[in-house]
């Protein structure tokens, strides 16, 4: 059964429609080759229903296609190259009009190249719509951050709630404790499925606040 969560609700009556019929004509194919065609035609009809490949992976996951086709499918540099055409033209207003949001993706203290890397991808995943992964990120990079500035190690088991009091008791973060948890609050939302109403733009921005504020020159 197709997961309708993963799908645009435009498009749910022509998908389940395409499925069941593309999952019937399956029965009726006795080879390799066969399976194949009827599952390319498939996979072209999900195009123009603007289902990204991931998706339609995971249909083909759910319907148990042997390896062998996969592959086949996997191996179809046109076909893949037609996704994504298609999942970016789809994206292309959204990407633009997320990217006019952001301020600064990028901090302006020198911090952690480790740091750095996760706040650019959680700002990539904010412009291509993945909201739950940018603020996992955001927390990931606040770790990071911490347990640098703390001297830990990156491996040490601390939870992010002990890092942050104490970063706030040696006074690492000023004012912005009460924004720290907030960021680690709103990402147990995500990590712990609980509703996620969370701003991943905020988010973002919180997140940079709070790492120039910890890694600002201070005085010997």
């Amino acid at each position: 059964m197709v997961k309708k969560r993963l799908m645009p609700d435009k498009c749910m009556n022509k998908i389940d429609k395409t499925v069941k019929e593309f999952s019937n004509a399956l029965g009726f194919c006795h080879s390799i080759e066969d399976k194949y065609k009827l599952w390319n035609k498939f996979m072209r009809e999900m195009i123009k229903c603007n289902i990204g490949l991931i998706h339609c992976l995971y249909l083909l996951n759910e319907h148990f296609i042997k390896e062998t086709v996969l592959k086949s499918i996997l191996e179809d540099d046109d076909l893949i190259g037609e996704f994504f055409e298609s999942e970016l033209s789809n994206k292309k207003d959204k990407l633009v009009e997320r990217f006019k949001k952001i301020k600064r993706s990028l901090t302006k203290s020198p911090v952690r190249e480790r740091v750095q890397s996760h706040l650019i991808e959680a700002t990539y995943c904010y412009l291509y719509g993945f909201d739950q992964a940018a603020i996992a990120l955001c927390r990931a990079s606040l770790d990071f951050a911490l347990k640098g500035q703390l001297h830990k190690q990156d491996n040490d088991r601390i939870s992010l709630e002990k890092l942050i009091n104490e970063a706030v008791t040696k006074g690492y973060l000023e004012s912005h404790g009460p924004v720290a948890h907030n960021i680690r609050l709103r990402a147990n939302e995500v990590m712990h499925e609980s509703p996620f109403k969370s701003d991943p733009l905020k988010i973002i921005n919180d997140t940079r606040e709070v790492l120039e504020i910890l890694y600002k020159p201070r005085q010997a």
